[in-house]
């Protein structure tokens, strides 16, 4: 334990203060680690961060830094604590019977004044236990060495000691009390440093308090010293004294006659008036210190008075100039647990408008319009609104008159700040007025506002009268609301504390429900169990049924039965087609529940997870499968992505449903639920998704495949899909239809053999090709595909890839490929046919790629034919012709001709040429004829 910690922070401060403020760090640090048992304690006089205003803005930020590193307990000792323990200190010097006249007299100025700024009861006994300190120096000086001492040390230091202008050293002569005048010196003198930083709270005030008495100095010649204490009482007392003190010419009168011990205050007064140093605030019946302004404010407010128009419309400016504060209905929230306020709104004509969470009603004052009406109007209703109509707004109106005219005066004021800051606070004073003159209206039983709901009159006497009214009507229109007392989640804002907590236990509900206490710590109660326990357990939402738990119906005396058969009957709505969850939002949000946003954002995940085998979720028209953390947790963060759908199960369904998982092996018995529809019709749902482009868009499928794969592709709603749509697409007209059970056994073999059939299309497709390619090269089309590829890659392995075309080359590459995987290889030797990959061929283009194919691979027969002929292919040309008609045998032709002879018959083939006629095909016709005749 460290005692006058203060002390180092002072040297950390003013000697090097990064290198000392890092020990701190370190020293702090050291002890904030876990493993080591240490307590490092300190005692302060002072917050931590008050040691820090001689610092620049960068290094205040380091030494918040280090502040952060330390637990600050605050021990805020009373003002008053004070105030009685110098009384206490003070108490054995005997006043005299002069004394205590003037200190009665002294008593009752600051009793019918007000200024008295503590809380505590000014009485005699104190004030002559005080004495020399006057009632309210004593008070002053107390306020400032809290704020800008040490509190008790600084205290103790100023009754003890012989310090400079101390009680111990103050002119007895010249002050019949320590008054306020020797507390400024004291304090300017001891605390000048503090009182001249900008860290100072009342900083601004200080230096204006210089100033007049510099401005005291240079203008008056005589009765200087007087003059200075006025204006250093007044300083003081603009600082001090309570907001609705009156520091009038008659307050300083009495104290300046009684604590100063001078006559004549009244002609101070005046003087300090005249040279504006001082200002009279009529409106807060005080004075204050003055910088002075040739503008004069009270002219020029006569003035403004004959240019302002009356006030005839209420309304707009209240609106304006009303601070209008929400007020809670507190009997009704102490008694459900969820929070409910009120918002006041001005209007003309009474309004009829439902609120809108946060706000749970309104407390309308009407204007201009009769009570009879407006009570005429109440009576159909059905709203939470608080009706108050004004019938005379006469101080109203004034109070709004001088508020324009204050402002209109500001208006015209000329770059004279002094002028400006003083109507400022003007105007701001006016505004509080009238929004005290408002709120006295309301909570006074004044005659001028008569108060209506529901058709029924009442008086409203005080505030507790008011919030009673208030929580009436929140009972009447929020009845179905639950009790459920948690300020954690029952808000409208939940704190990003309660993030956390919240997501761990919507885990735990979908992980751990089978669990006692959702397998929680018995021993620690985090945030998670609390919620868990007055809300889940305490209702009987979790319980235990045989040997495990279970989610389910709350029980029935817990109050949540009406939100809970809300929530069902919107369920039950669902059966017949989607709605979004925000529709159950909006219900629960509007009267007769009233949910706050943060109860709803725990609720609705928590009885979609309860309710989890009973309905289909959407999120945006997808099908969700599995309720998992993820989802649940995206629909409290944005719920309008999210549909459900209970499902409505007739008996042929459940016939349909026990006939389908008992040809598929699966439990037929099995209840209908969420988690058995999704395992039935998951293989479908994923059909359609499994399939490449072609397998989506071929037709070379049967008609009620292809009208099954369009029933997966389009369903939206899995159970309109399978109940319906699929019995479609196969040509059964409806449901009915499926009745009997031959027929039923049937529907079932045929749309297992349509999903068959979509899901092998691209297979059949790679099998056509592989019987094309086989067929071509004469290979048997049960030949195993690892025994035919290598046959098949053998049979062109002399072919030099070098003498290719570059689409034989492809062709020949693809061929050749070493690719394991027969689907993979078939159709890379389509992609060298194609120039596309194969999943992306259409229907029509196949008959084009089989006939390329057989034909490239006959290409590629022929050169491996010309690849074994002995030639020289540097000197010879070797050509391979193959001549089929339909009368006879083919023809194969080799012919290995020399180049240099090709060259020299040149001049021949140019007379053959010549022989030629136009007709091409006869042309062609001839020539083969010809080397038909010359092969024999």
């Amino acid at each position: 334990m460290i005692d006058e910690f203060g002390k180092h922070l002072e040297y950390a401060a003013k000697e090097s203060p990064e290198k000392e403020l890092y020990f701190i760090q370190l020293l702090a640090e050291y002890a904030n680690d876990e493993d080591r048992n240490i307590f490092f304690i300190t005692t302060l006089h002072q917050a931590f961060d008050s040691y820090a205003h001689g610092l620049d803005s960068q290094q205040r930020k380091e030494w918040d830094k280090v502040r952060g590193r330390l637990k600050e307990l605050t021990f805020n000792e009373p003002v008053e604590q004070l105030l009685y323990i110098a009384s206490e200190f003070l108490s054995e010097e005997k006043t005299t019977p002069s004394v205590d006249k003037k200190i009665k007299r002294l008593l009752k100025a600051i009793e019918i004044a007000k200024v008295f700024p503590l809380k505590s009861e000014l009485n005699l006994e104190l004030a002559k236990n005080l004495y020399p300190l006057d009632p309210l120096s004593g008070s002053v000086l107390s306020l400032a060495l809290q704020k800008y001492g040490q509190n008790e040390r600084s205290l103790f230091t100023f009754l003890q000691s012989d310090e400079f202008l101390g009680i111990n050293d103050y002119d007895r002569k010249e002050n019949p009390f320590y008054n306020l005048a020797c507390v400024y010196d004291y304090l300017i003198h001891n605390h000048h440093s503090f009182l001249s930083s900008k860290y100072n709270p009342h900083y601004v005030q200080w230096n204006a308090l210089k100033k007049a008495i510099e401005r005291v100095e240079s203008i008056f010649d005589e009765n200087v010293f007087e003059l200075k204490r006025v204006v250093k009482a007044i300083g003081l007392l603009n600082i001090f004294a309570t907001e609705g003190a009156k520091v009038d010419g008659e307050f300083l009168i009495k104290y300046g006659e009684t604590a100063f011990g001078i006559g004549k205050i009244s002609d101070l007064i005046k003087k300090l008036e005249i040279k504006q140093i001082i200002r009279y605030r009529s409106y807060k019946q005080q004075y204050i210190l003055f910088e002075g302004t040739d503008f004069d404010i009270e002219y020029e407010l006569q003035q403004a008075s004959s240019k302002i128009d009356p006030v005839t419309d209420v309304v707009t400016p209240l609106r304006k100039y009303f601070e209008f504060p929400y007020l809670p209905a507190k009997r009704t929230y102490y008694e459900k647990g969820t929070p409910r306020f009120f918002e006041f709104i001005l209007s003309e004509k009474p309004i009829q408008k439902t609120p809108e969470q946060p706000i749970d009603g309104y407390i309308n004052l009407v204007f201009n319009t009769s009570f009879d009406k407006v009570w005429d109007i109440s009576q159909d209703v059905e709203e939470p609104i608080l009706y108050g109509v004004f019938e005379n707004t006469s101080e109203i109106e004034n109070q709004i008159f001088l508020i324009e005219r204050t402002k209109s005066v500001i208006d015209v004021i000329d770059s004279d700040k002094i002028a400006e800051r003083e109507l400022t606070g003007l105007l701001d004073t006016q505004i509080e007025e009238l929004n005290s003159l408002i709120m006295d209206n309301i909570y006074s039983a004044s005659e001028d506002l008569r108060w209506t709901h529901d058709g029924i009159e009442f008086k409203i006497n005080n505030s507790k009268a008011l919030n009673n009214e208030l929580s009436k009507i929140c009972d009447k229109v929020y009845h179905k609301t639950p009790i459920f007392d948690n300020e954690l989640i029952n808000k409208e804002k939940v704190s990003p504390a309660i993030y956390k907590p919240r997501k761990t236990l919507l885990k735990l509900l979908i992980e751990n429900s089978v669990e006692e206490n959702l397998g929680l710590d018995p021993d620690t109660f985090p945030a998670e169990k609390t919620i868990y326990l007055s809300l889940l357990k305490q209702n009987g939402i979790h319980r235990e049924n045989g040997e495990a738990w279970e989610l389910g119906e709350p029980d029935a005396n817990s109050g949540f039965n009406q939100l809970w058969d809300e929530c069902e009957e919107f369920f039950e709505s669902t059966k017949s087609g989607k709605r979004p969850i925000t529709d159950l939002i909006s219900t629960l949000k509007n009267p007769p529940f009233g949910l706050k946003n943060g109860f709803i954002e725990l609720w609705i995940p928590i009885y979609l997870i309860i309710k989890e085998n009973d309905y289909a979720l959407f999120q945006e028209e997808a099908y969700i499968p599995e309720l998992s953390y993820d989802i649940i947790n995206l629909v409290y963060r944005d719920s309008k992505l999210f549909e459900i759908k209970a499902y409505h199960i007739s008996d042929v369904k459940k016939k349909i449903f026990s006939k389908y998982r008992a040809y598929h092996e699966q439990d037929e018995h099995a209840d209908f639920s969420n988690s058995s529809f999704v395992e039935t019709i998951r293989p479908f749902l994923l059909v359609y998704n499994g399939l490449n482009e072609y397998g989506r868009t071929t037709s070379k499928i049967s008609q009620s495949a292809q009208k099954i794969r369009d029933a997966i592709k389009t369903a939206t709603e899995p159970e309109k899909a399978f109940f319906e749509d699929f019995p479609i697409a196969l040509g059964y007209t409806n449901l009915d239809s499926l009745d009997s059970e031959k027929i039923l056994k049937q529907y079932v073999h045929d749309l297992d053999k349509a999903i068959d059939e979509v899901k092998k299309a691209y297979d059949r497709l790679i099998d056509r090709i592989e019987n094309c390619m086989l067929q071509t090269v004469d290979i048997d089309i049960e030949t195993n595909f690892e025994v035919y590829q290598t046959i098949v890659q053998d049979r062109y392995e002399s072919i030099k890839s070098y003498k290719l075309a570059p689409y034989q080359k492809k062709l020949l590459d693809r061929l050749k490929s070493p690719l394991a995987d027969r689907e993979k290889w078939i159709s890379s030797v389509a992609f060298a046919i194609l120039d596309k990959p194969l999943s992306k061929m259409d229907d029509d283009e196949e008959p084009l790629l089989l006939d390329k194919l057989s034909t490239r691979l006959e290409e590629l027969d022929n050169l491996v034919e010309l690849s074994s002929l002995d030639f020289d292919p540097k000197k010879q040309d070797a050509y391979r012709l193959k001549i089929q008609t339909l009368s006879r045998e083919s023809t194969d032709i080799n012919v290995i001709a020399d180049k240099k002879k090709l060259k020299n018959a040149s001049k021949r083939i140019e007379k053959i040429k010549d022989l030629l006629t136009d007709d091409k095909e006869t042309n062609q016709a001839v020539l083969l004829k010809i080397l038909e005749e010359l092969d024999k």
